[in-house]
């Protein structure tokens, strides 16, 4: 690829070189819904599409690799899609009593999913709560205590 600058349709290229690289029937393999040919096709085009976005300006094929792996950016994702997954920081939001109505210790799977949220961050995990919806849930604010830092939201 040194031979040939990023570009929308070097990405391409480069996106089918991938696929022919690993072959089509292992991708398929990877996944069970694979088999179905219309969600083949549509996980290609994925892979075609958000390599072409990340060519578009990149400098350099690592600067396309670095967009592609989302390097710099925030991911958002529900708790079941952390599962397995480390951050450096976590921050929950809407963690008040209304919307996490059913977090509460005698409730296991709900709290078994928070606990696994949780233990995503190996630094830091950061709590919002919104005070019109509820306020925070009491137990957990028990838990956490005078150890954990509380900030107050602006009223504007």
């Amino acid at each position: 690829m040194r031979d040939h600058p990023p570009t929308v349709e070097t990405a391409k290229d480069l996106a089918f070189l991938v696929i022919t690289a690993v072959g089509e029937s292992a991708i398929r393999q990877a996944n069970p819904a694979y088999s179905r040919q219309a969600d083949y096709l549509r996980v290609q085009s994925g892979l075609i599409e958000l390599l072409r976005e990340c060519a578009d300006d990149a400098e350099g094929w690592g600067q396309v690799l670095d967009c592609f792996e989302g390097k710099g950016q925030v991911q958002l994702m529900t708790i079941h899609k952390s599962k397995g997954m480390e951050f450096h920081t976590m921050i929950f939001f809407g963690l008040d009593n209304q919307s996490w109505w059913s977090l509460s210790p005698q409730r296991k799977e709900e709290l078994n999913s928070f606990f696994v949220a949780f233990t995503r961050a190996r630094q830091r995990a950061f709590f919002t709560c919104c005070i019109e919806r509820g306020g925070p849930i009491t137990w957990l604010d028990n838990v956490l205590g005078t150890v954990v830092p509380r900030v107050a939201g602006c009223d504007d």
